[in-house]
């Protein structure tokens, strides 16, 4: 399974995406698909998540993020924002339950 992971960054933007390990220690995190987390306001106090390309000219892509622009450590992604970022990054719908097949 993919390690897929959110960071922040020093520019206050939360990004998602698949981490690539490498095998050498570099000074940059490779991040496959990243996505920005963006919060929308929907009423006085509520908001809802929107996941947006991080690079617009090549959505598909692979981004290098220098570590020292990094505010958070990468962490794992909450079960709905991980089903969320695989209906976003590929064809395949996550399904929760199996009810109903027979």
């Amino acid at each position: 399974m993919a390690n897929i992971v959110q960071l922040k960054l020093s520019t206050q933007e939360w990004v998602v995406g698949e981490l690539q390990q490498t095998l050498e220690p570099t000074a940059t995190l490779t991040i496959k698909q990243p996505l920005m987390i963006l919060l929308v306001p929907q009423g006085p106090q509520n908001y809802s998540l929107q996941l947006a390309p991080f690079n617009p000219a090549d959505p598909e892509g692979t981004v290098k993020i220098h570590k020292s622009a990094i505010v958070s450590e990468p962490v794992e992604i909450a079960k709905s924002l991980h089903d969320a970022y695989v209906r976003h990054t590929s064809n395949i719908e996550v399904v929760s339950s199996l009810e109903g097949l027979k």
